[in-house]
């Protein structure tokens, strides 16, 4: 019933009568989710009216109220209301305006970085409030920062799938560059010192067979020759070597043990003063 009301009201396409649609709306949706008769067509058209009118209380009213009800609008028409306040000059109703952008985002409407720093340009070139562009601006970077570490998460799963990979082909020197690779790019420590763990963990198994090749050594040698490597990687290398070291230990393989001994002794040497493991 409400949305046949408000269908009627928008087509009448006066501005006494859209002021009542915009009111019907609020009221309505601060009291009732949207259900089965809720139809999102009306709501952009009851958004479009008003915006093209420049009736931006009644446009507020609306907003607020959807965002109230989780009913997101449009990123286009979101937009054209941060448009259409700028080339108005109502500057103070930024303050407004931010503040339902922001309960819209933290409701779960769907936005990029890209476009909240099409909006921070909006603001910008009307001369809006420092505080209100900042506001959009800690936005901006905290998506960033989220889609960043959600990005890495997947990388890093699909680096230690190509652990195993390495580990299956012996291919130490691959999985030394890997390891360089993760360290340099990824922000997250406890995501770094897990892939560490997997690494350690596919040096040790190996290290079981017959062979005379000590994983542990290639691995080293390859670090230690990419121009990328920290700080923070001799650390976890090294945290890794002696993991090793515990290991050859506890499983007798004396020969490997002094050997890799050798590689980090060679190692610790290269740290000097500057890294404590």
């Amino acid at each position: 019933v409400c949305m046949e009301v408000l269908h009627k009201l928008i087509n009448e396409n006066n501005t006494v009568l859209l002021n009542r649609a915009a009111w019907i709306f609020s009221r309505f949706y601060s009291q009732y989710p949207p259900r089965l008769h809720y139809d999102r067509g009306i709501f952009c058209a009851l958004l479009n009216s008003l915006i093209n009118r420049g009736l931006w209380q009644e446009v507020f009213l609306v907003l607020e109220s959807a965002a109230a009800s989780k009913i997101f609008p449009p990123l286009e028409h979101i937009i054209k209301i941060f448009e259409g306040v700028a080339f108005s000059g109502l500057q103070t109703a930024f303050s407004t305006l931010v503040g339902i952008f922001c309960k819209l985002v933290h409701g779960g409407m769907s936005v990029t970085p890209a476009e909240i720093g099409h909006i921070i340009a909006i603001m910008s070139k009307c001369n809006a409030a420092q505080n209100h562009i900042g506001i959009l601006f800690s936005m901006k970077s905290r998506l960033e920062r989220k889609i960043s570490k959600s990005n890495w998460a997947y990388d890093v799963d699909a680096a230690l799938s190509e652990v195993e990979h390495c580990k299956v082909n012996s291919d130490w020197m691959k999985l030394g560059t890997l390891y360089v690779t993760v360290c340099t790019g990824c922000e997250n420590l406890t995501m770094i010192k897990n892939f560490s763990r997997c690494v350690a963990e596919a040096l040790m198994k190996d290290s079981i067979n017959e062979r005379p090749e000590i994983p542990y050594c290639e691995l080293a040698d390859a670090v230690f020759k990419n121009p990328q490597f920290n700080d923070m990687q001799k650390n976890l290398l090294g945290r890794i070597g002696i993991s090793i070291m515990c290991f050859y230990h506890l499983k007798e393989l004396w020969l490997k043990d002094v050997m890799r001994l050798g590689t980090l002794a060679a190692f610790f040497s290269q740290l000097h003063e500057n890294c404590h493991i």
